[in-house]
């Protein structure tokens, strides 16, 4: 082979040395943008999960979004504990028991202000901004089954309950209409509300036996009408 022609031949090699260079590097470049694209749509994706996870468990602390059960909320009053829930927009319910004179309450870490008490039901109305809820309240009689919805961990969850029966019960003097169930409750769940299998409130627990059996006492629901004006 001449000069000329093997000099034709290297610059014809290097055209397509460098064509090839260009189309891998297009390639990889074409790959990186679609893996940026894909990781991308991916961890858009996760957020969105994450976000419609953590919204939709705070949905159901604050207000039992999406579900007939009410949402409930812890009480702190000083070094004292109990549980709300909500009854309507702006306003939940929990035992007067927990309310201290000159003391703040906090409902879910927001303050909240003593709308109304009735020191005979032991039961509060509070007003709490960013609570939304309807109460409905329904009836309970023996062997009916019923949940306790309880705070745990900063997190609502349901303890299984049983009517024993319903009873008038005399604490300091005074008489309430109340519910006896079967239930594991503990210090803090006072203020609690049970609700049937349609997630209507039956009961607002008050007390809880103090020997070995699990028993626990709640007001009857029906009573909270003189608190809420209806």
């Amino acid at each position: 082979m001449n000069w000329s022609a093997r000099s034709r031949a290297e610059r014809g090699a290097a055209r397509e040395r460098r064509r090839a260079g260009a189309f891998a590097r297009a390639g990889a470049a074409g790959a990186r943008r679609r893996a940026w694209a894909f990781a991308g749509a991916a961890a858009a994706g996760t957020r969105r999960r994450t976000w419609a996870f953590a919204g939709a468990a705070a949905c159901a602390v604050l207000a039992g979004c999406g579900g007939a059960a009410p949402g409930v909320l812890e009480v702190r009053v000083a070094d004292h504990d109990a549980t709300a829930f909500g009854v309507a927009d702006g306003r939940a319910v929990t035992v007067a028991h927990v309310l201290r004179a000159g003391q703040p309450v906090f409902v879910g870490g927001r303050r909240a202000r003593v709308l109304r008490v009735d020191r005979r039901l032991d039961i509060a109305l509070l007003a709490i901004p960013g609570v939304h809820g309807t109460l409905q309240r329904g009836t309970a009689v023996a062997g009916d089954r019923a949940t306790v919805r309880v705070v745990r961990a900063g997190g609502a969850t349901s303890l299984r309950a049983t009517v024993r029966r319903a009873i008038s019960a005399h604490i300091g003097g005074q008489v309430r209409p109340a519910l006896e169930l079967t239930a594991g409750v503990m210090p803090g769940d006072s203020g609690a509300p049970v609700v049937d299998g349609d997630g209507r409130v039956v009961g607002i627990v008050f007390a809880q036996a103090s020997d070995a059996e699990p028993l626990t006492y709640a007001l009857d629901a029906r009573a909270l009408g003189t608190l809420l004006g209806t």
